[in-house]
């Protein structure tokens, strides 16, 4: 019954029967695509597919190999086609750069779920450059920089304050010639900005690790040790191992099975 529920609901969350659904739920539109429903669909028709195998195991045994064998060949069969993809087109390499992206439309396939809770209004069109004066004086040229981080070279005639055109996220950091600088994300936008003094300085934006996702790296971690340890423990016949049955009980166990063998 799971297997069948299972197929029966991720078909009509993918089919237009499920049209009203999308229509009211609007918290849906975070899965963007309605086929990714399929994948319960998936699991259902795999736990279908091993039912007469796992019917067939006890009794028959060679002929769950055949069946096994079977439902791999035809599984093959059915998908040999679609190993190879057809229609591929061919796209410019200068349509995924960063300044391509950044000229769509993101609004046209998302439900805003890139901005954060700091953010009560939108930006206004595209900004001018990551890193842009709010006010004062300043010159500012951006250096080559590794994954998100971002470098500037700035050079301030008096204080002066900036914006990072960069939602804010627990996380990020400004250091102003490797000092961590105070940061401000009142702003309607929730965009990082900072200030900084009269001078030459190095400017930098990193987004780092917080405690929470520490902690939760440390879980997982010690998740995966743990699992490792049981499986080692359970090739040397450390767990699991119990006392050894004397007669009364070795001989209940074997009328029992007699009795579920005869059924």
């Amino acid at each position: 019954m799971l297997a069948v529920g299972l197929i029966g609901l991720g078909s009509v969350m993918a089919l237009d029967l499920s049209s009203p659904l999308w229509a009211v739920f609007s918290s849906l539109h975070y899965l963007q695509f309605p086929w990714r429903f399929l994948m319960l669909p998936a699991l259902g028709c795999a736990l279908l597919a091993g039912l007469p195998v796992a019917l067939l195991a006890r009794r028959r045994p060679r002929a769950t190999t055949l069946v096994a064998l079977a439902c791999v060949t035809a599984l093959i069969a059915g998908g040999w086609q679609r190993a190879r993809p057809r229609g591929l087109e061919d796209v410019p390499q200068a349509e995924f750069e960063a300044v391509a992206v950044a000229a769509r439309d993101r609004l046209s396939g998302t439900a805003y779920e890139y901005e954060t809770i700091w953010t009560e209004g939108r930006p206004k069109g595209q900004p001018e450059a990551p890193l842009i004066v709010r006010n004062g004086a300043v010159t500012i040229a951006e250096l080559p920089a590794a994954g998100v981080d971002r470098r500037f070279a700035v050079s301030a005639r008096g204080r002066a304050r900036l914006r990072l055109n960069t939602f804010y996220f627990p996380g990020w950091r400004v250091l102003v010639n490797g000092q961590e600088q105070a940061i401000d994300w009142s702003n309607p936008s929730g965009l990082i900005e900072f200030s900084v003094e009269r001078g030459e300085h190095l400017v930098e934006a990193r987004f780092g690790p917080t405690p929470p996702r520490l902690l939760g790296g440390a879980l997982s971690a010690l998740g995966l040790a743990t699992v490792l340890a049981l499986i080692a423990l359970s090739g040397h016949g450390k767990i699991g191992a119990g006392r050894a049955l004397n007669p009364s009980e070795a001989r209940a166990h074997r009328h029992l099975g007699e009795l579920i063998h005869s059924r």
